[in-house]
């Protein structure tokens, strides 16, 4: 088999080590395909903000188009994207647990500062709509409320199992 040595880190390699590349004599890129993964991985690395700004923009331009290739990947692998999700949280219960209680603190105090500012108008807001709701369709609510009683089990009219609606 053909060998070649690489320009950068001067090892004499299989020509299978090596990227193929038309306009070169031997049909070959003169690097080998370690030296340029180990500097590609260095470049990523050390241009981390820059790479990440050019993604952004990317995003930005191509928008509708990615959610469209997102939309289809992701309907065509429904049952790959569950396990994915099931190993995932397997793995990371800790983590996930972690998260959950920061967010809710955070939605906690959210919602408490936003009472503060808000909370009086709110209420008063809140009252008003359930009183057009019970004077525009008092059936429908009273429907509501027999189908709890029912789903409970407390409504003697009518005993659990028999559909009241």
């Amino acid at each position: 088999m053909k060998r070649k040595i690489c320009n950068k880190c001067k090892i004499n390699k299989e020509l299978k080590e090596f990227y193929k590349k038309e306009n070169k004599t031997d049909g070959f890129v003169t690097i080998c395909k370690k030296c340029i993964l180990s500097y590609a991985k260095m470049y990523r690395e050390s241009h981390k903000e820059k790479i990440k700004k050019e993604l952004k923009l990317y995003y930005l331009k191509n928008k509708l188009e990615l959610r469209k290739k997102h939309k289809i990947y992701a309907k065509n692998h429904k049952r790959e994207k569950r396990e994915y999700d099931k190993e995932y949280r397997l793995k990371n219960k800790e983590k996930i647990k972690i998260k959950k209680k920061e967010y809710t603190i955070k939605s906690f105090e959210h919602r408490r500062e936003y009472r503060k500012k808000h909370g009086k108008r709110i209420d008063i807001e809140r009252k008003i709509e359930e009183q057009k709701s019970r004077i525009k369709e008092p059936y429908r609510l009273r429907k509501y409320r027999q189908r709890r009683r029912h789903n409970r089990g407390l409504d003697p009219w009518n005993p659990p199992g028999e559909k009241v609606w």
